[in-house]
């Protein structure tokens, strides 16, 4: 980046890459997380174990690239960058700072918001009825939600993130949720404060709590006897990035801190109504750069699910922008379970985006209704309005997945998509206007069946074997550990203690969170039983190395 970049415009947002070598490591310090942090990260590997991903520059780091900027923002982990605004009378200074690895330019060109009757509310002149439960509960009966719900799951317990334009605190269906204390966390990323609401009268005139509003109300609202949110048990968190009526590639920025916030308090799942793609001033996301891994917020939503959140996301309302289906990022990423939107017949709504990715994967993965949803509306005198859009579908997705959450409690990431989709009504042929369809959330719980994993806290270093000492079969257990799997072929091998190789097995590398079970009839590549004594077993690819140590006694 060069003065160059500046013309024009005295102060830029920038990110501020940091160098990652051993000597500048005593500058950073490790982040302490809050228990509901580290009980899910656990079910990813050991927690106790720090990564780069948990360490923040101290305050010395801090004090010296403050005095080089107009303003220091905020610290990505996932980055190992700084978000800044600075000034071109400082750039000079602040690249020869030997800790700077490179600055890389925050865009901040603007289009217009999509068309109202596509993913913005219709305001009703009057308040609905109450009385219409057939109509608000539509939705949730479409995914066989309601007899979840009589059973007592409702996602109590489980803490789900939502990253949107604003949300209407003071509505009716947020009142037991403030209430009980279950609002955990909220923070503004677009004015760096702990208020979610509208704070100016532009907010207000422009409708920015309007569409996060309608989207928590779908997850998580509740006000009896009639309105329901798929989840309206659960805990949450309510992250406001995105600003309503303009597209600002800066939104990527807030959206990436958003993500780390979330992770930061615990989040177990994210709902995502929000999408990017293509900005005026010459740039856009190509569809070849919709691979699952190269936008910055698919970046995000890949480095999170490592860490063991779920991020539901739109599919988008672009079908007719864009010759290839028109998804958005980050729904190509591939730790995102993204949503398509149907009306209430099942049918895929016209406006609904669609893959595939650019490297082939079905995308959206589940669709749920989206057209003319009832949803609560962020006006003092109208309760609620009706909306459509693949936004309005994506929050009843990601409340199924918090009901079976709550249902099973050691299920991964990847394991709530496969349950959601084992009984999804296009299961057997899944196709990328529907990806597997819509899923039958009772069907997915009341049918669950363990797959015979053991239950114990595994590390992301170490194999099981079961049983140890083996004298007919051992089994090995492990879990994949990364979004994006990997090209290259990974090598199960069995050694003994003189380092002689008795068994390989040759795999390709799974999806994070998939539980891996890998059994061995004990003979050796000669066609005869192993011997009784130590032996050592080994995961080895460019990827990943993961051992363990078995005892054969016959």
């Amino acid at each position: 980046m060069s003065q160059n970049d500046f013309i024009g415009n005295q102060t830029r947002r920038v990110w501020i890459y940091l160098r990652g070598d051993a000597e500048y490591e005593k500058y950073f310090s490790t982040i302490d997380f809050p228990e509901k942090t580290n009980r899910r990260l656990s079910k990813h590997g050991d927690p106790l174990i720090k990564s780069g991903n948990d360490r923040i520059p101290g305050e010395e780091l801090r004090a010296v690239l403050a005095a080089n900027v107009v303003r220091l923002r905020y610290f990505s982990r996932f980055l190992r960058a700084y978000s800044a605004e600075v000034n071109c009378d400082n750039l000079e200074t602040l690249t020869r700072l030997p800790i700077v690895d490179r600055i890389e330019s925050v865009g901040c060109n603007i289009r217009p918001a999509p068309p109202d009757e596509l993913d913005l509310m219709k305001r009703s002149t009057a308040m609905l009825s109450k009385t219409q439960s057939d109509v608000y509960q539509r939705p949730l009966k479409q995914l066989n939600i309601l007899p979840v719900h009589a059973m007592g799951v409702t996602g109590a317990g489980v803490r789900i993130g939502i990253i949107d334009t604003g949300f209407f605190k003071g509505h009716e269906v947020f009142a037991e949720i403030i209430s009980s204390g279950r609002l955990i966390a909220e923070y503004d990323f677009i004015n760096d404060d702990d208020n979610v609401s509208d704070e100016t009268e532009d907010d207000v005139s422009n409708g920015q709590n309007s569409h996060g509003t309608a989207v928590w109300g779908l997850i998580g609202g509740y006000c009896s006897p009639d309105y329901f949110g798929a989840a309206y048990g659960a805990e949450y968190l309510l992250a406001k990035t995105e600003r309503n009526g303009t597209e600002i590639r800066q939104e990527e920025d807030d959206f990436v801190a958003a993500v780390e916030w979330c992770d930061y308090w615990g989040a177990e799942i994210v709902s995502v109504s929000l999408g990017y793609r293509d900005f005026t001033g010459g740039f856009e996301y190509s569809w070849e750069e919709l691979d699952g891994q190269t936008a910055i917020t698919t970046q995000a939503v890949n480095w999170a699910f490592e860490r063991g959140i779920l991020f539901v996301c739109c599919a988008g309302n672009d079908v007719r922008t864009f010759d290839d289906g028109g998804i958005l990022s980050p729904g190509d990423a591939f730790g995102a379970l993204t949503v398509g939107a149907v009306d209430s017949l099942g049918v895929i709504a016209s406006f609904s985006s669609h893959g595939p990715t650019y490297d082939g994967r079905i995308k959206p993965d589940l669709c749920a209704m989206g057209v003319a949803n009832y949803v609560a509306n962020s006006s003092a005198t109208v309760a609620y309005s009706t909306g459509s859009g693949t936004s309005y579908a994506t929050p009843l997705i990601a409340g199924a997945a918090a009901l079976l959450l709550e249902n099973q409690p050691a299920l991964t990431p990847i394991e709530l998509i496969t349950e959601l989709k084992r009984y999804a009504n296009r299961t057997a042929n899944p196709d990328d206007k529907y990806g597997w369809g819509i899923p039958d959330v009772y069907q997915s719980i009341i049918n669950y069946e363990p797959a015979g994993f053991p239950e114990a806290e595994f590390s992301a270093r170490k194999i099981m074997v079961y049983p140890n000492p083996a004298n007919s079969v051992a089994n090995f257990y492990f879990i994949w550990q990364k979004a994006v799997p990997s090209a290259a072929t990974a090598k199960l091998q069995v050694f003994d203690l003189r380092g002689q190789l008795v068994f390989e097995k040759k795999m390709a590398g799974g999806y994070l969170g998939k539980k891996e079970i890998l059994t061995w009839n004990l003979l050796n590549r000669s066609g005869r039983r192993a011997t009784s004594g130590i032996y050592i077993v080994r995961l080895q690819s460019s990827d990943y190395l993961k051992t363990g140590k078995f005892l054969i006694m016959h």
